[in-house]
């Protein structure tokens, strides 16, 4: 995950500089008290002159000068003034070669360009405040969204050189309505996160396996390989996590006292807790048997529907547990943070005695 990311934007200030010629004069040296002889009056007389015109020109060029230095400033002001043009905001049409990219790396192992993989994700980040803001929603619900995820994979498709033809564009279209609809009906009014992202999952699901089973192998493979569509089902929509491993006690130890304090739970209620944390972590633990076995088998389809029915458990698991502990959330604040939880839970158990925490919320 990438954190703390700070782009800086450097301005730079062009100075215009004005130079002033004047005209050298030449003066006449007289001793002081000194009667100038009558043959030198002319003289003196067109010396004035030459010199008042010197200076009336002078005194002329620094006007000019000075209205050309103040119509600069003027100019150079009103240039501070007006706004760089608006940078172009991102879009998944202007994403899609990038993500494509991210995902063909990850799969082959490569490096790329941190530099350029970093902006990328930061204009997704700014997408998808986009997104949040014209639907109401958080920023860790906006991938769901209709214009989120099921948007990217059409621009992905859409990027290569193998671009959707008419007849798939129809059935994608086709697809994008469903999600839509089944976007709205996941989401009534005064239901939980966890019961919004659980079915919002049936909905990711039959959107990505339906747009893949449109795609020939050559343009799945262009926009990525056919493991992005095992990554869509279960990695996105939003929500913290948290990991901890050790031995079961410690670990039922460990997820009783975070669920107590995510939940704002009162701490006298922590053994009461226990009992509903350790019949989850059971029902977690048949879920990973059953994905262990599919692993085994070493089937690419099979694993990716074992993966996304292993995130559908553990969520179901949690949702369980969350109507359980619905009795002991008696305040306001206790009700709102059972409504709002969307933490992911995750342990791995073994017989060292100090349980090692994870990624914490």
């Amino acid at each position: 995950m990438l954190k703390g990311l700070v782009v800086g934007v450097i301005v730079g200030a062009v100075a215009t500089m004005f130079g002033l010629k004047l005209r050298d004069s030449r003066g006449v040296e007289r001793a002081p008290g000194a009667v100038a002889p009558a043959e030198d009056l002319d003289a003196l007389r067109r010396e004035a002159a030459r010199l008042r015109e010197s200076t009336e020109a002078a005194a002329r060029e620094l006007s000019e000068a000075e209205k050309e230095a103040s119509s600069a400033s003027v100019a150079t002001a009103q240039k501070k003034k007006k706004k760089k043009p608006a940078r172009e905001a991102p879009t998944w049409k202007s994403l899609a070669p990038r993500i494509r990219k991210a995902f063909t790396m990850a799969r082959e192992g490569g490096e790329g360009d941190r530099k350029d993989m970093e902006m990328a994700m930061l204009e997704m980040m700014s997408l998808l405040g986009s997104i949040a803001k014209a639907r109401g929603i958080s920023m860790d619900e906006a991938m769901l969204a209709p214009e989120g995820m099921p948007q990217m994979l059409l621009a992905m498709l859409e990027s290569t050189d193998l671009p959707p033809t008419e007849a798939q564009q129809r059935a994608i279209q086709a697809l994008l309505d469903r999600y839509a609809t089944g976007w709205d009906a996941a989401r009534p009014e005064g239901s939980s996160r966890l019961e919004q992202r659980l079915a919002l999952g049936d909905v990711q699901r039959a959107y990505s396996d339906g747009f893949r089973e449109l795609l020939t192998e050559a343009q799945r493979e262009a926009i990525g390989g056919a493991e992005i569509f095992g990554d869509m089902n279960f990695n996105f929509g939003g929500g913290s996590s948290y990991h901890t491993s050790g031995p079961p006690e410690a670990v039922a130890t460990q997820l009783t006292d975070q669920w107590v304090k995510t939940l704002k739970l009162d701490p006298v209620h922590a053994p009461a807790v226990r009992p509903i944390v350790e019949e989850y972590m059971a029902e977690v633990r048949a879920a990973q048997a059953r994905t262990q076995a599919v692993l085994q088998g070493g089937d690419p389809d099979a694993i990716r529907k074992a993966m996304a029915e292993d995130g559908n458990a553990r969520m179901r698991a949690q949702l369980a547990a969350q109507k359980r502990l619905a009795g002991f959330a008696g305040s306001p604040e206790q009700r709102k943070a059972l409504q709002a939880w969307i933490t992911e839970y995750s342990f791995s158990e073994h017989t060292a005695t100090t349980p090692n925490e994870g990624d914490g919320q």
